[in-house]
């Protein structure tokens, strides 16, 4: 499971997940469990996604399907995915640590 911190004041967001979940997911089987988790299945490469929020953070658990599915349906898939969690998290980008500067890194192995 693989858990994004939520950009500061986006907790209202977290309401509206079942429909993000049918705009980045059109034409699944969207549902809510028990236990608070909101559950997608079937698009695509996607056989299921399940998200839940605990404290300050967003997590994501996937299962993906290989069968009669092409390379065109899993880039389709994971850009949906990786939409999905930006707009729900408010984050610009998924890093969770900027990469090194390639002059710092050069200058200190001189």
């Amino acid at each position: 499971m693989k858990g994004y911190s939520l950009k500061k004041g986006y907790k209202s967001v977290l309401r509206e997940i079942p429909g993000l979940l049918q705009k980045y997911f059109p034409n699944s089987k969207i549902y809510e469990t028990d236990d608070g988790k909101n559950v997608m299945e079937n698009y695509g490469a996607l056989r299921k996604l399940v998200v839940e929020v605990q404290e300050e953070k967003l997590f994501c658990q996937t299962e993906t399907q290989t069968e009669g599915v092409n390379p065109e349906m899993f880039k389709d898939a994971i850009n949906r995915y990786n939409s999905f969690v930006k707009e729900a998290t408010g984050l610009k980008t998924l890093l969770t640590t900027k990469p090194p500067r390639v002059k710092g890194v050069k200058a200190k192995a001189r």
